[in-house]
């Protein structure tokens, strides 16, 4: 088997399969056994007998998509092959336990309110339905999250006509401990109230996707207007977890399960990062991402790391001119180093890495205390440098100076990456040093550099976790880290939708009738923070850009109450007597749901888009500010691919998309349409013809036979048409005085 080593993946799986095998153990929690995840490519020779093997080691299978398994390995697993394309053994347990980051993109700062956000992209004139054949606002979608801190009992989730939840499924993984719990009635959602009394972020973001409760008389809000999300008519179905990359793919695949069991279309957001990896779509989690986005639409953040230092590279790498990277702590005190950084070529070339020990007090004259022999991963695909002599393992370096100054262990793992043919390393870091810089400056003397020397000229890449650890400039090496590269690795698949943020407003109200101003923010501007960057496969993301900095959305109430909110301003509002909190937040976290909600708009309107149509009618309506700046935004790669259009966007689906259903107009000319959504035929009659209908039995039985009048717009129940035979399939016909007629198969 051929696990995705170099990314320390966490994998997971369809509900069926993750229903069936994986449980509440009812024992101790001391007792429980100890799972990590793995995206497992099975063995093209025997795969069957590749998952047989590690489920009788005690393995849980959780899915599996063509020939990638979504497993649960505990952590005791070893399949006894240590190649470099496998990785397992000993490697195996390291990326079991020291994993490199994966996180939801984090709280950035104060945000403005859905009053001001939704004009700025036309999703006001959506929900209007303004020059639209209908209002626009996720009716008959399911709208869908993987993230952590939902509080199911917010009244931004209720459908204030009829008093119901709109919330259809919860559903919470704890993936070290194998658990998965499934909420599905009214009355089990209610109880479940929240994951993580200690988060709030999946209730902030499922509220700018998806929430209807009009909060209004807001200080500063848009006299008329009010703070809700983009979708508030849509189905919601919220998954929980621990945010591994299995219980990620998890809730996406809960989330197509029951949108296919109702069905109904997906659109599923991820606000989450994760910045080691291969940054081209490669890793085994975008190509298991891919293969879903077959069947939702996939919305993801693409970082709040455009100002770090998380990425370094050199064009013409060689053995004279070696890559050289600094790892730095993230407090940057650089006492205690945990983390991860990969080093990848641009292609097989190979390399070797040297772990090195520098005095940062002589950075500029010779800072090399000490350093480890090259190590040649192509020879030997896994080493570990440790403080503690182990002369019965071959495996562990052991030098004096690391001794000396650090304890701890730094592993090194690496080959060809066998999803894209690059030659790569991985390097896990779990130490600590105590010797100050001096007695005035009480940050660390003693650095780790690591050397990337490659056989032949080759460019070089290297990419730091981002939320343990950066990279800081190596003492005696002008090539210095940034961020050209700062999108998240998650977010470089595909078939999927990368969303960076722009400023929305510099001015936000608060609960207290103050005001927060973003000084180093310019309104309608990307922000500094968005992530953004040319993937070494030339792509440019974002494709993208929503309003993120800043929103006000639904908080959780669950937090409030195990917290003292004494240090946040919140809108509160009691309609039943109880409290619900709103917050503003900023980030790339905020953004992706907003466009996530937009799609979900587009969808209602033309329910048959798929992936490519989305990305194409995203592509072709974004635009540029009209900035006089240098470099403009169009010039910018900051802005990726250019900021959302949503109004522009559901008109251009419903001019060119929705003949995927109803069969492509002769001449091209926008005029006379039919299309199913839900259990209606509506027909966009814009030259206000005189439309007839008719409907046959497959057998050509006229069914009915009926003109509608001349209005621009004509909704008529499908029982209407079929003449109360409802479960045979049938024939309508809509024909105008000059359009083509419109012929579409009800089942």
């Amino acid at each position: 088997m051929k696990p995705d080593f170099l990314n320390l993946k966490y994998t997971v799986a369809t509900a069926a399969l993750l229903a069936a095998s994986v449980s509440s153990p009812a024992m101790a929690d001391d007792e429980a056994p100890k799972y990590f995840g793995e995206v497992v490519r099975l063995d093209a020779a025997d795969p069957e007998a590749d998952l047989q093997a590690m489920l009788d080691a005690g393995a849980l299978m959780l899915g599996r998509r063509q020939d990638l398994a979504l497993m649960l390995l505990p952590y005791s697993y070893d399949d006894g092959d240590d190649s470099a394309a496998s990785m397992t053994g000993s490697a195996r347990r390291v990326t079991g336990r020291a994993r490199g980051g994966l996180r939801r993109v984090p709280r950035v700062s104060p945000v403005p309110t859905m009053d001001v956000a939704i004009p700025l992209t036309g999703a006001n004139h959506v929900a209007k339905g303004t020059r639209l054949p209908a209002p626009y606002t996720g009716a008959g979608v399911v709208t869908g999250f993987c993230d952590l801190g939902f509080d199911s009992r917010h009244i931004n989730f209720t459908d204030l006509a009829t008093g119901e939840c709109r919330i259809a499924r919860v559903v919470r993984y704890v993936e070290s401990e194998g658990v998965r719990d499934e909420y599905s009635t009214p009355e089990q959602i209610h109880d479940f109230h929240t994951d993580n009394a200690d988060q709030y972020h999946a209730t902030h973001v499922a509220g700018i996707m998806a929430g209807s409760y009009p909060l209004s008389g807001v200080p500063g809000v848009i006299s008329g207007s009010s703070i809700e999300g983009i979708a508030p008519r849509s189905e919601i179905v919220a998954t929980v977890s621990e945010l591994s990359e299995v219980g990620l793919l998890a809730g996406v695949e809960d989330i197509i399960a029951y949108a296919k069991s109702v069905g109904k279309p997906a659109v599923i957001n991820m606000s989450v990062g994760n910045y080691v990896g291969p940054h081209d779509g490669t890793s085994l989690f975008c190509k298991y991402l891919d293969l879903c986005a077959e069947d939702a639409l996939i919305c993801l953040s693409s970082g709040n790391e455009g100002q770090d230092t998380n990425h370094q590279y050199l064009q013409k790498a060689s053995e004279q001119q070696p890559l050289k990277v600094r790892i730095a702590g993230a407090d940057w005190v650089n006492l205690e180093l945990h983390g991860q950084t990969d080093i990848y070529a641009a292609d097989d070339t190979p390399f070797t890495v040297t772990l090195r020990v520098a005095d940062s007090t002589m950075d500029y004259e010779n800072p090399l205390v000490s350093q480890t022999e090259p190590i040649d991963l192509s020879v030997t695909p896994f080493r570990v440098l440790s403080s503690e002599p182990q002369p019965d393992d071959p495996d562990v370096i052991y030098d004096e100076g690391f001794a000396r100054w650090f304890d701890g262990r730094i592993y090194v793992i690496g080959g060809i990456d066998p999803e894209n043919g690059r030659y790569s390393a991985n390097i896990i870091y779990d130490c600590t040093t105590a010797e100050p810089f001096s007695d005035e400056k009480r940050w660390a003397r003693y650095r780790i550099d690591v050397i990337a020397t490659p056989q032949a000229t080759v460019r070089l890449d290297a990419f730091a976790d981002g939320i343990q650890s950066w990279l800081a400039a190596a003492g005696d090496n002008p090539n210095r880290p940034g961020n050209e590269i700062s999108v998240s690795n998650l977010a470089t698949g595909h078939k999927t939708v990368s969303v960076g943020m722009y400023c929305s407003r510099l001015n936000v109200p608060l609960l207290d009738g103050s005001v927060y101003s973003g000084e180093n923010d310019k309104a309608y501007s990307i922000s500094m923070n968005s992530g953004y960057g040319h993937t070494p496969d030339g792509r440019l993301l974002p494709m993208t850009s929503a309003p993120g900095r800043p929103i006000v959305s639904s908080w959780s109430g669950a937090y409030i109450a195990a917290h003292d909110d004494s240090d946040c301003s919140h809108y509160v509002d009691t309609p039943d007597g109880s409290r619900y909190y709103w917050a503003p937040m900023s980030g790339t976290s905020m953004s992706a749901p907003y466009v996530a909600g937009v799609l979900a708009t587009w969808l209602e309107a033309v329910p048959s888009l798929n992936w490519k149509d989305v990305q194409e009618i995203i592509l072709a309506t974004n635009y540029y500010p009209d900035f006089d700046e240098k470099p403009t935004p169009k010039e910018n790669p900051r802005y990726g691919m250019g900021l959302l259009n949503a109004y522009e966007g559901v008109k251009l689906a419903l001019k060119n998309y929705a003949d995927a259903t109803v069969g492509a107009l002769p001449d091209g000319e926008a005029r006379m349409r039919a299309l199913i959504v839900g259990s209606e035929l509506h027909i966009l009659n814009p030259d206000c013809e005189e439309i007839r209908v008719t409907c046959h039995s497959m057998q050509g039985l006229t069914l009915c036979d009926v003109a509608v009048g001349r209005d621009s717009f004509i909704a008529l129940p499908l029982s209407d048409l079929r003449g109360g035979n409802d479960a045979a399939p049938c024939l309508v016909t809509v024909t105008g005085r000059t359009a083509a007629p419109r012929t579409l198969k009800l089942l």
